[in-house]
């Protein structure tokens, strides 16, 4: 759960500030990203996280590249179907909006995925050195 956190916070600073620049092209699209950003991560991000992590236990460490894959691929489709609900917190019914706002939570699932693989390998890094 920690490390859910703990890779919940650099995730959300890079989406940020990466969707604010380079999608919306806007520097002061950053405020209003982060309000929607910040609360989702929290509050469906990281339980969807452990949920993966829950579907994964059965295949273990066995195979790492193969988890690594499929791993990546689940939170892809979290990232979706994240976006698809908070589309229905905020408009109160479920609207197919473009395939760029999709787009825009898949790749903010993919970078959390990314920085938990990270906060996962420097703690078994250090756990091995000690």
């Amino acid at each position: 759960m920690a490390q859910h956190f703990i890779a919940s916070i650099p995730a959300s600073f890079l989406f940020v500030f990466g969707a604010a620049l380079f999608y919306f092209q806007d520097r002061f699209m950053v405020l209003p990203l982060a309000m929607f950003t910040f609360p989702t991560v929290l509050f469906l991000g990281i339980p969807m996280a452990i949920a993966i992590d829950g579907l994964l236990k059965p295949i273990g460490n066995t195979k790492p590249v193969k988890r690594f894959f499929i791993e990546s691929l689940l939170y892809v489709i979290a990232g979706v179907a994240a976006t698809g609900i908070l589309f229905l917190i905020v408009t109160g019914r479920f609207v197919p909006f473009s395939f760029k706002f999709y787009l825009l939570g898949a790749s903010a699932s993919y970078v959390y995925f990314l920085c938990l693989s990270f906060v996962r390998l420097k703690g078994s890094k250090a756990s091995c050195s000690s």
